[in-house]
């Protein structure tokens, strides 16, 4: 987590996020926030539906606040995204197992690779730019036509997010 932090605090530019899961936490939410306060841009990629029971609805929270604070916000709409990569000022790419939640923060023991030049940084940017394509930007009128349970859930999983 506290590597993750460094990035935000270093980036000047742009940070993009593609996970499955995202469920950040205050303190990263909180840094995320600091990046957008200094004229960061932040897109964040997350899947339509999800394959795990409450990831979803928990993530809510995190996502409309970052909408509040200009965080561009994109739902894969193509079968479920699996992916965890991070690009910071499309010049340094974090590739590997953990997903944007507490349990990889803290918990798992998650593989990430670094990547800082070279041919593969551009490679995973351009398929980055396709999931993105194959993405509908959500917005905060989206939250308002969520169904009961949908609002129930979010509400029950924001007290236990920590630990999903």
């Amino acid at each position: 987590m506290e590597r993750y932090k460094g990035m935000f605090k270093k980036s000047s530019k742009s940070i993009v996020i593609a996970t499955p899961y995202f469920i950040p936490g205050r303190n990263m939410t909180e840094e995320l926030l600091k990046a957008r306060k200094r004229g960061v841009s932040l897109k964040i990629l997350i899947p339509i539906e999800s394959d795990a029971l409450f990831m979803k609805q928990a993530s809510y929270q995190y996502v409309r606040e970052l909408l509040k604070h200009g965080a561009e916000i994109y739902l894969y709409q193509h079968v479920f995204f699996h992916g965890k990569v991070m690009v910071i000022d499309g010049k340094f790419v974090d590739i590997g197992t953990a997903n944007f939640d507490s349990r990889s923060f803290y918990l798992n023991d998650e593989s990430e690779c670094f990547i800082y030049e070279g041919p593969i940084l551009a490679e995973i940017k351009r398929k980055l730019k396709v999931d993105f394509r194959q993405s509908k930007r959500l917005s905060e009128s989206y939250f308002k036509n969520l169904n009961l349970w949908d609002r129930f859930l979010e509400k029950a999983t924001s007290v236990m997010s920590y630990y999903l």
